[in-house]
């Protein structure tokens, strides 16, 4: 018992450690996430990048952190690894105890609450770090389905489905993709890829809705180019090059925004535009999709 609850706080450490910075690079180069005894000589490590980057030029300082997440930042960061491990606030032991038993009675929110306690640690970085003790097993009972935390990208997502929708709405419209989707694929004519045999998981509809949201970011945002100038292009996604109606290669080839299927211009209608273009089936999709899937029994 006494050896699970230590790998337990280690583990915990371990996530805190890694995802309140979230550069593998730093860790790489450290050799290794540390351990709570190596905090000491890790922090010396990235105070001595900080200092070298004082004396050169913006574009050739080393990052410490990722730029793609909610990171705290340097001071922040040291202050709060440093609490959790010896000081003030809530004590790793103290907070290990607290998070497993929430997993033990397999409350995943409740995981996730105990982590919000943690100093300078909001919403998007407790939702991180449940997901790494769920994914490393860490959680006991507690599955992917129980619980999620929706950020501002996976609520955007949801908008493009669903429209605007009130702030307690998010939650359940998420529950109902990841509830109707074996009958919404049925309904589509879709055999889905399903990772391992498992189905898409509230966590999994949770990630890919920020995907989607940057996806439908970047349709906006590009501007199609149906003669091949390269500017706006989107070809590096283009896996087809036949037409999917005639089976032609010609030099006229389009692919639809949303399934990337290839089609020649005798094939299909263009409105003119420079916006980006769908296909008659993802049109259909794009114009009736919360129906479609409030509709499906």
């Amino acid at each position: 018992r006494v050896a699970e609850e230590k790998f337990f706080e280690e583990t915990l450490w371990a996530a805190l450690c890694y995802r309140l910075l979230n550069k593998v690079e730093t860790f790489h180069k450290f050799g290794r996430i540390p351990t709570r005894s190596e905090w000491t000589k890790f922090l010396k490590f990235i105070t001595s990048i900080r200092e070298s980057n004082d004396n050169v030029k913006n574009s050739r300082k080393e990052k410490i952190f990722t730029g793609a997440h909610q990171v705290m930042g340097f001071d922040r960061y040291a202050s709060t690894l440093s609490d959790v491990r010896a000081r003030g606030g809530k004590k790793l032991g103290e907070l290990a105890a607290e998070v497993r038993e929430c997993a033990e009675g397999r409350d995943l929110r409740g995981c996730f609450e105990v982590l919000l306690e943690v100093k300078n640690v909001g919403h998007f970085l407790a939702w991180q770090v449940t997901c790494d003790l769920l994914e490393s097993k860490m959680l006991g009972s507690c599955t992917e389905d129980d619980f999620v935390q929706l950020g501002p990208g996976a609520k955007e997502g949801l908008k493009h489905i669903f429209g605007e929708t009130s702030s307690s709405g998010y939650l359940e419209q998420a529950r109902l993709l990841c509830d109707l989707q074996e009958s919404v694929f049925k309904a589509l004519g879709v055999d889905f890829p399903k990772f391992h045999g498992r189905k898409i998981t509230l966590k999994n509809i949770e990630h890919a809705l920020c995907e989607f949201h940057k996806y439908c970011h970047n349709l906006t945002s590009r501007s199609f180019d149906p003669d091949g100038s390269g500017k706006g292009s989107r070809s590096y996604l283009d896996v087809q090059k036949r037409c999917e109606v005639c089976n032609t290669d010609g030099d006229g080839i389009i692919f639809c925004d949303t399934c990337l299927n290839a089609y020649c211009q005798d094939c299909v209608t263009l409105d003119g535009s420079d916006s980006s273009w769908l296909c008659d089936r993802c049109s259909l999709l794009d114009t009736g999709s919360a129906e479609l899937l409030v509709g499906v029994d």
